[in-house]
């Protein structure tokens, strides 16, 4: 992804807000946060939802569009039940899927997940992305770079 300054951007996170820091440092004009857990933030140009909360703005039409979006080590562990989230082993498809659906066409994905030589899946704990599984992660998104474990993707 290319300079942010001045872009809308969307991070798929339930960690500490590090990458929301980082884009806000580098001009992003706002970050909207998704992920499991609340997260308090009194900063003006970031906002924090729930997964649930996102699905509501959605429904409302009031969620988008954005001009990229951004996960870090994250959508790997998505869908096993350790947030407390349902089971669903797709659960990383959807939610790429979902970011694809209120972004502009002109966005652009960055994206890190572990990648190995076979698709594996470590149950309860994380997804490992070989050639097929990555396909079908990022199938809404046209590749434009793929190294190790990034990958950089625009709709």
């Amino acid at each position: 992804m290319g300079n942010v300054t001045g872009r809308h951007l969307l991070v798929l996170s339930s960690g500490e807000p590090w990458q929301e820091a980082c884009l806000l440092a580098a001009g992003a004009r706002s970050v909207w946060r998704v992920g499991h857990g609340r997260v308090e933030s009194m900063h003006p140009r970031l906002v924090a939802l729930t997964h649930l909360e996102a699905n509501g703005l959605y429904a409302q039409g009031k969620l988008g569009p954005f001009d990229g979006v951004v996960s870090y080590n994250e959508l790997q562990h998505e869908g096993f039940g350790n947030y407390g989230e349902v089971i669903n082993p797709i659960a990383d498809v959807l939610i790429i899927g979902r970011s694809w659906c209120v972004s502009r066409p002109s966005a652009e994905l960055l994206l890190s997940v572990p990648t190995c030589a076979m698709d594996y899946i470590h149950w309860r704990d994380h997804r490992c992305y070989g050639k097929r599984m990555l396909q079908r992660l990022t199938g809404y998104w046209k590749s434009l770079s793929t190294s190790r474990s990034t990958v950089t993707c625009e709709t």
